[in-house]
């Protein structure tokens, strides 16, 4: 009886040894198994709005897209004219306007002056607070106004559609031939920097009272693609 209580004992150490050494090696089997390891994901960093800067470089004209305002008018957009690819043609209501950048109105380039070109270029591409003062040449000695100031107001977010779209805001200020301080015509512009179209234009009315009243003359409600026309027959 004692010796196969002894043999029990032997068989009972025997297991508990070959348990310990199976442990062991499914240990050491685990520690020097290849893990894949756990990266955690960074969140995406949100889109930083830019306060400060111009465009990167002067905007082409606009091509291929159409615009509606609130008006219901569709304003398409053309690129630039051949002969000077930097008007740019927008056509509505059956007729085609040009504008110097989508900016300055091709009337008022006549008679065309490079300073006046140069000024608004460089104000596109200017920081927020820049600003550039031009004189206004024209053919006859009568003019309501001599000079003109556009300053880069702000950087500024317009919702068109459903798209949030950054824009440069823009100020024009004409001035008084005669010199008036109180005499002048202002007008607020945001333009789009993706695409260099005009997203709005407000026309600025001061009274004598010290009032200020602003009225939006074009809003963009809908900015898309020109679908192209279809050769018929």
């Amino acid at each position: 009886m004692r010796g196969s209580g002894r043999n029990r004992t032997e068989i009972f150490i025997h297991a508990r040894l070959g348990l310990a050494i199976l442990l062991g090696a499914s240990v050491a089997g685990c520690a020097t198994s290849p893990v894949a390891p756990v990266v955690a994901q960074a969140p995406k960093p949100a889109p930083v709005e830019d306060h400060t800067s111009g465009m990167a470089e002067v905007p082409s004209c606009p091509d291929g897209m159409v615009a509606t305002l609130d008006s219901g008018v569709q304003v398409r957009f053309d690129g630039g004219t051949p002969h000077d690819p930097s008007m740019c043609v927008q056509t509505w209501s059956q007729r085609e306007h040009e504008y110097f950048l989508s900016v300055w109105r091709k009337e008022r380039l006549r008679p065309d002056s490079s300073e006046r070109r140069e000024a608004i270029a460089q104000i596109l591409t200017a920081p927020v607070g820049a600003s550039v003062r031009f004189a206004l040449k024209h053919n006859s000695p009568r003019t309501f106004f001599d000079s003109a100031t556009l300053r880069h107001v702000a950087n500024e977010t317009l919702t068109v559609g459903t798209k949030a779209r950054p824009a440069l805001k823009l100020e024009l200020v004409l001035h008084d031939a005669q010199k008036r301080p109180d005499v002048k015509a202002e007008r607020l512009l945001w333009i789009d920097r993706e695409t260099g179209i005009p997203l709005k234009k407000e026309v600025v009315t001061r009274t004598a009272d010290g009032g200020v009243w602003n009225t939006t003359v074009w809003r963009v409600r809908e900015l898309a693609a020109d679908p192209p026309i279809e050769n018929e027959g």
